[in-house]
């Protein structure tokens, strides 16, 4: 579903690969959905993939908003997600996000090291 909201909106494929870039990262803290579920008031009694969804729909937004151009409003990528959180709990998973990460988005994907590695002449 990522890839088909990201090509609804037009984004460059870097912008993708950097959300599930973001995604795969938040989602590997140890406990993550169950953090969220006991933190959040949005989260609780949520079944894990509707977070997930949201988690992907937020990181896609990051992702946009640190690549592209124009990026979309949050409503838009919650109703092409078919996200059920509102605004404000999309705000601040935001933020949730970005304070994990430490404001830091350099993060490694599969595009940048071969395109390093291709500019470098590194073959395989």
């Amino acid at each position: 579903m990522l890839f088909q909201v990201s090509e609804r909106f037009g984004f460059k494929s870097t912008t993708v690969h950097l959300a599930v870039a973001i995604y795969d990262h938040f989602l590997q803290i140890d406990n993550m959905i169950d953090f969220l579920r006991n933190t959040y008031q949005s989260c609780k009694g949520v079944v894990s993939q509707q977070i997930a969804t949201f988690i992907a729909s937020v990181s896609l937004f990051v992702g946009a908003k640190y690549l592209e151009i124009k990026y979309p409003v949050v409503e838009d990528v919650c109703t092409l997600m078919q996200s059920p959180f509102t605004f404000e709990e999309f705000i601040e998973m935001e933020r949730v996000i970005l304070e994990t990460f430490e404001w830091n988005l350099q993060l490694p994907n599969i595009v940048e090291i071969l395109s390093n590695f291709l500019t470098q002449g590194i073959m395989f």
